[in-house]
């Protein structure tokens, strides 16, 4: 798995507050222009749980934020949540989940580790199973499951 900063997603700095200002954590979002429309996908978390009135909460917020970063009105946007065992598509997902527990397929060692993600950074993650602290870098992690 490639690592790739917030600040390297398009609009993720700009939005990320504002939707921490609503009480959740911006845990993907992705962009794309395709024809003449700007499709958008935000993902949300929060402790509570996310509901439909929280999508749309979010995507209320959220729409005006990206028309004028885009500077274009024809936008169609998706908010919705990680649900339950996220596939974890990017690196930068594993921010959202710091503190919760993960499954991830190790290659270094061809199997499963799970336990609580204690720490993010730009190489790897420390995940904390069984009161040990294991560092996986992204190069080792095949794919990953969140929120179980």
């Amino acid at each position: 798995m490639e690592f790739i900063q917030k600040k390297d997603i398009p609009y993720f700095t700009e939005c990320e507050p504002l939707v921490e200002g609503l009480g959740f954590k911006l845990v993907d979002l992705n962009v794309l222009h395709k024809k003449d429309v700007w499709q958008v996908k935000a993902v949300i978390k929060s402790e509570k749980g996310v509901g439909i009135k929280d999508c749309t909460s979010v995507h209320r917020s959220l729409q005006p934020r990206i028309e004028a970063l885009i500077g274009s009105q024809d936008v169609t946007m998706e908010v919705s949540s990680p649900g339950i065992n996220r596939l974890v598509k990017r690196a930068v997902e594993f921010y959202a989940f710091v503190g919760e527990e993960a499954q991830i397929w190790d290659n270094s060692i061809t199997d499963w580790r799970h336990g609580i993600i204690k720490e993010v950074n730009s190489e790897g993650i420390i995940l904390n199973s069984d009161n040990q602290d294991i560092r996986i870098p992204y190069q080792d992690i095949k794919k990953a499951r969140c929120n179980l």
